[in-house]
């Protein structure tokens, strides 16, 4: 039987500068991380065997991933609308939609964003609001930081506190370096050395200033030269 964590861990602030360096972490694996995330039941483990419900959701527009954070303002909640309200219905298995708040100008506003349970119905901005959120997530602008911390939120009260080992070995590199501080035991420096990294993620955790200072020894002790 898996025992499960009672608390849930805590989320460490850390600076922007760090936040802007990180944004090299935002590859396609860890989107691909992400998103498969946002599909699974929560508070049960990652690699869960169970199948998922459908839930009835309108079209999207068309959303290209980038491999890098968007720069690209992000759109308004009444724009996306705009463009989407035509839209036939269809089926989904997204858990989690992006939620923006209003601003006192009346206009959208990051502040308590955050990530919210799909309902039964819901109309295609908001869908589409967290497609795009997933572009912009590991930015260092505004909305890229509103977005990941809110989806650090969401992993540390819904997601790891029940995940195994198996689960966090299944997930990239890349979304270990960007999120590890919430792991505890299993982070980073617990992947590097229990698994083998490509020369590709190798350089890219070299490339991160504040990541090399912490995992350069570990490196040199439990990878092979490149």
């Amino acid at each position: 039987m898996i025992s499960f964590p009672t608390q849930m861990p805590l989320i460490p602030k850390i600076c922007a500068e760090q936040r802007q360096a990180e944004g090299a972490l935002a590859t396609p694996s860890y989107r691909r991380d992400i998103y498969r995330i946002l599909h699974k039941t929560p508070k049960k483990p990652l690699l869960d065997g169970t199948p998922q419900s459908v839930i009835d959701k309108p079209a999207t527009t068309t959303q290209g991933f980038r491999s890098t954070p968007s720069t690209q303002p992000f759109c308004s909640q009444t724009s996306i609308a705009n463009s989407t309200k035509h839209n036939e219905p269809k089926k989904t298995y997204l858990r989690w939609l992006f939620k923006m708040n209003t601003g006192q100008n009346g206009q959208p506003s990051f502040n308590g964003c955050e990530f919210v349970p799909t309902p039964e119905k819901m109309d295609n901005a908001m869908y589409d609001i967290t497609l795009q959120a997933l572009t912009v997530m590991g930015g260092g602008n505004e909305s890229g930081i509103a977005v990941t911390e809110a989806f650090e939120q969401l992993l540390s009260k819904e997601y790891i506190p029940w995940w195994t080992q198996d689960d966090i070995r299944s997930l990239s590199i890349p979304f270990i370096a960007a999120f590890g501080r919430l792991l505890g035991g299993l982070d980073l420096a617990h992947a590097i050395k229990s698994r083998v990294l490509s020369p590709k993620d190798i350089g890219l955790l070299l490339s991160i200033p504040h990541i090399k200072e912490v995992v350069l020894p570990v490196l040199e002790l439990y990878q092979d030269p490149t």
